[in-house]
């Protein structure tokens, strides 16, 4: 088992400069733009997003292997690069191969759904690519396992439970306009992992969602 002080150490330089760097600012500019006073608890802070991008770090940096014994290794360690092909090019194709975030073809593309087999590595390469954007400071990450939404569950309850905490509550409807300002990128992973009672509410929902916060970024998996 890896040790969670180990986890930290690689994760802590990264997560500190980002919600200096990027979060809080952006934070302070929102609350700022709408009047809001900054130390009341009615849009999510910095100390949300450091509590939600240690623990979501920790969950999708460590796999466990077979062919290790189930040994658990660090993602970095095992992630061997894929390539993405577009395919709604008739006359050309363009690859990309992604060994990190991808920030040249993102600036191009800021809806993209990769679709494969089972087992291929799609859940594999948006956990890699979540990771990297921590280190990089690109936005900030938020990653979704579809399975998890349902008619009662939206994306905007979802993305509250992950990100709030039992002692800082915070307004539901700011989240959404905080979203809504743009500089998050989502990852959507396993569209096709959502019960088929559940698939038309939340397809309905996901339109809403992104033509609602359509000034980010938006990565999606499926079969």
């Amino acid at each position: 088992m890896i040790p969670e002080v180990t986890l930290m150490t690689f994760a802590k330089p990264a997560i500190d400069s980002l919600i200096k760097n990027v979060v809080t600012p952006k934070i302070k500019d929102f609350a700022e733009r709408c009047k809001i006073e900054y130390n009341k608890l009615l849009i999510p802070r910095g100390e949300h997003f450091e509590e939600y991008l240690y623990r979501t770090y920790k969950k999708y940096s460590i796999l466990n292997t077979l062919v290790f014994r189930n040994e658990q290794r660090l993602l970095k360690d095992l992630y061997q690069p894929l390539t993405i092909v577009e395919d709604n090019q008739p006359k050309r194709i363009n690859s990309y191969r992604v060994e990190s975030y991808p920030q040249d073809m993102m600036t191009v593309y800021s809806r993209i759904l990769i679709t494969d087999t089972a087992g291929m590595g799609k859940s594999t390469l948006t956990k890699r690519l979540f990771w990297d954007v921590i280190e990089s400071g690109y936005g900030i990450p938020i990653y979704i396992e579809m399975r998890r939404l349902s008619k009662d569950k939206t994306i905007l309850i979802e993305i509250q439970e992950q990100v709030n905490s039992l002692a800082k509550e915070f307004s539901p409807q700011l989240l959404l306009e905080f979203i809504e300002s743009g500089g998050f990128i989502f990852f959507f992973d396993g569209y096709d992992e959502i019960s088929l009672d559940n698939r038309t509410a939340v397809t309905s929902d996901i339109q809403d969602f992104i033509s609602k916060a359509g000034n980010n970024v938006f990565i999606m998996t499926s079969m």
